[in-house]
């Protein structure tokens, strides 16, 4: 069970303090030296009594006094409207909530689950940044679009709320922020028509003229395994402001990505051999459409609540037949080589299975260059691709990374010593698995080979719908009924 932490109602009390002041008086100035007769004054009652409703601002003396001095006569037509038995406002609720919207919002958020970010923060701080909020947020469709993020549950930031608000996309709410690379920043959204959450990434280019658009239009509606699925791709699904914005609508992968995970916890052999095989099944996917991602890395794998591996991001994917390696992708093939994911994939197994780096700088756990915090981008980029391009010598692996790779599978192998001691034969037979399957990825480069190194339980995970059939169906004997989701697999042996 989840305690669940909000603000205090003294805490409240004192953002409230020093923000609504300043905001009624506004509003108030803005009605004085009107004619205050009819509708007008009963608008302007039925917001004065509808703010204190809300924020319990003034007792009943003190409001009757202010009823008085800014809307005259509004006592007697209460009273009137009473007689008549009118209750509530005086006017329809929609009414009310446009014309204080801001209040609207600012009563949700301090009492949603946004306000436990604020806990740690001083009230002053809270108060400042709100009042910067609604100096940037001008247009009422604006704060009913932040009203509609606070609304779905999430613990969202004021910083959240900025940056989200100007986004508009037709029936969909922006959540918040959840990455963020040179291509473009992904955002986590609510469709309320499918009432589902689903991701956007905007690209920072407005023209649907980059690779990654080109590549996730082609993807858009393909049946793809162990790959984020493409919904829809182009200039015409969001608005930025007052302009289009490029946008790719994908599935939301709940989860975390492997960086995360590996950042917490040492995976079980079994772990690294699942979610491996997942991962080569995405990277056929891919190759079924001609697609190298040329950016696989923790960061860009996401493993969801169910256990499914899902390939993310492809800001440097391409779909050219000879594609050049880049010297700044840590998990990437040396540029003197051809891009290949499986170099990648090799490469990720190893981290996987050991929690390092294979290619490091002595005495580092992950490839380190010194002084990179004055280095320029490229050469950075340039000192990465140095080290890197020791991992090959004329198209081989060199001994010392060759040595490296059988260590895993050593019988002295111990996480804290570069050794694993504490583990079931079983773990040990995996181990010894992993370590061909790295040095297969790394030495060969053949999907098929690779395909050949799983046990039987995970062929399944990396075969296509027409070899999984045909799997099945060897297997099965004459008069013999399969039946899996909406299909039934029939056997009937032909006469000889």
């Amino acid at each position: 069970m989840t305690l669940e932490i909000k603000l205090t109602e003294e805490k409240k009390k004192q953002i409230l303090d020093e923000i609504l002041p300043q905001m009624i008086e506004q509003k108030l100035s803005q009605w004085r030296g009107d004619d205050i007769t009819g509708t007008d004054r009963n608008m302007r009652q039925s917001i004065l009594v509808w703010l204190k409703d809300k924020f319990n601002l003034w007792g009943e003396q003190e409001f009757e006094e202010l009823l008085e001095r800014e809307c005259p006569g509004s006592l007697s037509q209460k009273s009137v409207m009473e007689q008549a038995g009118f209750s509530g406002y005086g006017f329809n609720a929609l009414t009310i909530n446009e014309e204080m919207i801001k209040f609207s919002f600012l009563k949700q958020y301090l009492s949603s689950s946004g306000g436990t970010l604020l806990i740690e923060e001083e009230p002053s701080s809270v108060a400042s940044k709100l009042k910067q909020l609604f100096q940037f947020v001008y247009a009422s469709s604006d704060y009913i679009s932040i009203i509609n993020a606070v609304e779905s549950g999430e613990s969202l930031s004021i910083e959240d709320l900025f940056e989200c608000s100007s986004f508009h996309c037709p029936d969909t709410v922006f959540v918040k922020r959840i990455g963020q690379g040179k291509g473009g920043t992904t955002y986590k959204v609510y469709s309320k028509n499918l009432q589902q959450y689903r991701a956007i990434k905007i690209l920072h280019r407005r023209q649907p003229n980059s690779p990654e658009a080109s590549l996730m239009a082609k993807l858009s509606g393909q049946d793809l395994e162990n790959i984020v699925q493409i919904y829809d791709a182009g200039n015409s699904l969001i608005t930025v402001g007052r302009e289009k914005g490029y946008a790719i609508l994908m599935e939301y992968v709940d989860g975390q990505t492997l960086e995360e995970i590996l950042s917490e916890r040492k995976l079980t052999p079994h772990e690294v051999l699942d979610y491996s095989a997942q991962i080569l099944n995405g990277i056929k996917s891919l190759r079924k459409y001609g697609i190298t991602h040329r950016d696989l890395k923790p960061k860009n794998i996401k493993v969801n609540t169910q256990g499914e591996v899902k390939i993310l991001d492809f800001g440097i994917a391409t779909d050219e037949s000879h594609p050049e390696a880049r010297n700044n992708q840590e998990f990437g093939a040396p540029t003197n080589m051809e891009a290949d994911d499986l170099i990648s994939f090799g490469l990720l197994v190893y981290k996987m299975a050991t929690g390092k780096n294979l290619i490091d700088v002595p005495g580092k756990n992950l490839i380190d260059v010194p002084g990179k915090e004055t280095m320029g981008s490229g050469t950075y980029a340039d000192e990465i691709d140095r080290i890197k391009q020791s991992l090959y010598r004329n198209g081989k692996i060199t001994e010392e990374y060759d040595k490296k790779i059988w260590r895993i599978s050593s019988d002295d192998y111990d996480p804290l010593h570069d050794d694993y001691t504490n583990c079931t034969h079983e773990e040990h037979n995996i181990k010894s698995l992993l370590g061909d399957i790295i040095r297969s990825a790394l030495w060969e480069k053949d999907l098929k080979i690779l395909k050949g190194k799983y046990p039987t339980p995970y062929t399944f995970k990396i075969m296509d719908a027409k070899e999984l059939r045909q799997l099945l169906f060897l297997s099965m004997k004459d008069g013999e009924e399969l039946a899996f989701d909406n299909y039934v697999l029939h056997c009937k042996v032909k006469p000889s």
